[in-house]
């Protein structure tokens, strides 16, 4: 009986280091390698988790390999950001980062493990301007890439890693490109647009919006004006207002506010005239727009 009893310990000795063995395999395998700008990051406190199908990683370690600089709000429950005069705050629980003013909805909330704030990748990462590309092919590693001539090619691409830029993402994108303005490449187009007629109905056709002809609905016709712009290249990227006026004094706009736009033009060529001279020189490349149904 002895025997009988040992070999039974032997036996449950092996199956419970197998069974760590394999914990311990999963576990490596749910905590995928980040790499930023091409170097891994290394996560000392708590390593990237596998949360919901998404990856999640310390707030603080990711956002300072990133630049920034970390505080914590304990009567908030918010962890802080700032780099570049850019804000970037996230409430534990909440899946809505805010990055100076902007919402960055996220489809998961931050959560705490160890004492220390998890976030989802991608989405802190989007927050500072960076694009995010996930490897199925290399065991799941992520590659996270933030500098000013990928935040450029985002907003004139209009993809961001491995993802489409969403109207969020613009927003985001647009902040950081103002906000790094001496870091862009001199502006080598030709002259650039100033103010323009929208091309479509947005309110009713967002996926067919062009900035090609005046839209004349109700007695009103649609204009944007410039909030904000960066020229760089042949490139000229805006944030515009969306105002509306009457058809009988085009010029006599509402001061209301209908929409926020992004849009990226290419100033190399003319794209819209009016019956006698060019309104602007540029043609559109991509845009940005809210839901607006």
């Amino acid at each position: 009986m002895q025997r009988s009893l040992k070999q039974t310990l032997a036996t449950l000795l092996l199956a419970g280091a197998a069974m760590a063995a394999n914990l311990q395999a999963a576990s490596a395998a749910e905590s995928p390698n980040v790499f930023f700008n091409g170097k891994q990051v290394q996560f000392t406190d708590v390593s990237p988790q596998i949360i919901q199908d998404r990856t999640y990683v310390p707030f603080r370690a990711l956002l300072e390999t990133l630049g920034a600089t970390v505080t914590w709000d304990g009567a908030t429950r918010t962890a802080i950001a700032q780099k570049d005069g850019i804000t970037v705050k996230i409430s534990i629980g909440k899946n809505v980062l805010d990055v100076n003013g902007h919402p960055l909805t996220m489809d998961v909330p931050s959560t705490i493990v160890n004492d220390r704030t998890l976030v989802p990748l991608r989405y802190v990462s989007q927050a500072l301007g960076a694009s995010v590309r996930w490897d199925p092919n290399s065991g799941g590693q992520v590659f996270v890439n933030q500098d000013v001539q990928d935040m450029l090619n985002q907003m004139v691409t209009g993809q961001s890693g491995d993802q489409k830029v969403t109207y969020e993402q613009a927003a985001i994108l647009m902040q950081w490109l103002n906000a790094n303005k001496d870091k862009l490449p001199a502006f080598t187009g030709n002259k650039a647009p100033e103010k323009y007629v929208y091309g479509t109905d947005p309110l009713h056709n967002p996926d067919e919006s062009q900035f090609e002809r005046p839209f004349v609905g109700n007695g009103k016709v649609m204009w944007y004006v410039p909030r904000t712009y960066v020229t760089t290249g042949v490139y000229r990227i805006e944030e515009l207002e969306l105002h509306q006026a009457p058809v009988t004094n085009v010029d006599d706009i509402d001061p209301h506010v209908l929409a926020i736009i992004y849009t990226v033009w290419d100033t190399t060529s003319t794209k819209y005239h009016n019956s006698t001279t060019p309104t602007y020189a540029g043609a559109e490349v991509n845009h940005y727009l809210p839901n607006l149904k």
